[in-house]
């Protein structure tokens, strides 16, 4: 069935096999490759072509992060000055009433 649909549809084997047990397996269950290609680079060249477009991943989600957390920050600030703005209130109004009391 595997032989059959491997077959039919075709399959890419990447990086494999790496030992003899596994060429002897893959022989054993009749799939022989048509072709094989081997692609040689410089860690260098790869690195120079997949670190740009993860950088640019990163930096942007980072932004998001940062932007996030700048907002976040914003609203409890927000929050804080409200509160200590409603208390303050609060405390001129009481002072407010004790003045009133003292003077009567």
């Amino acid at each position: 069935m595997l032989v059959a649909a491997a077959r039919s549809t075709g399959f890419i084997l990447e990086d494999l096999p790496h030992a003899v047990d596994e060429a002897a397996l893959l022989g054993e269950a009749g799939l022989y490759p048509d072709a094989a290609i081997v692609l040689e680079m410089e860690d260098t060249d790869a690195v120079a072509r997949l670190l740009p477009p993860r950088l640019a991943r990163w930096r942007s989600r980072r932004q998001q992060v940062l932007e996030r957390r700048r907002q976040k920050n914003e609203r409890r600030r927000q929050r804080r000055e409200e509160a200590m703005e409603k208390r303050r209130a609060k405390l001129q109004k009481e002072a407010e009433k004790r003045k009133a009391e003292r003077e009567v």
